[in-house]
């Protein structure tokens, strides 16, 4: 049995809790709005390589190169709404990225 989706809502998880879901290789939805995460989350979600959906709205992301997440070749929706965010280009989205909110 594998998980392959997980809503983790509107908590205070930090970037601690986020490199413990970067073990579940497996996962290809993952929504993690509303947890005071920042800029340092993005390191351990690129370990996340069968992502297809991913969630980070309501966060405290400030700067995000975009070149950070082409590793995520599956990645077709993500979601950065409600982010004081700031996104410098460095590369690219993975072609995959049909929806961006």
């Amino acid at each position: 049995c594998r998980l392959e989706r997980l809503t983790l809502n509107n908590g205070a998880m930090g970037n601690v809790g986020v490199s413990k879901i970067s073990q579940l290789k497996g996962l290809a939805h993952l929504s993690l709005a509303n947890q005071q995460l920042d800029d340092g989350v993005i390191s351990h979600l690129t370990e996340l390589k069968s992502l297809r959906s991913l969630t980070l709205s309501h966060n405290a992301l400030k700067g995000l190169t975009i070149g950070e997440l082409s590793g995520l070749r599956d990645l077709t929706k993500l979601t950065l709404l409600s982010n004081p965010l700031e996104i410098r280009d460095s590369g690219g989205l993975p072609n995959t990225v049909n929806v961006l909110y």
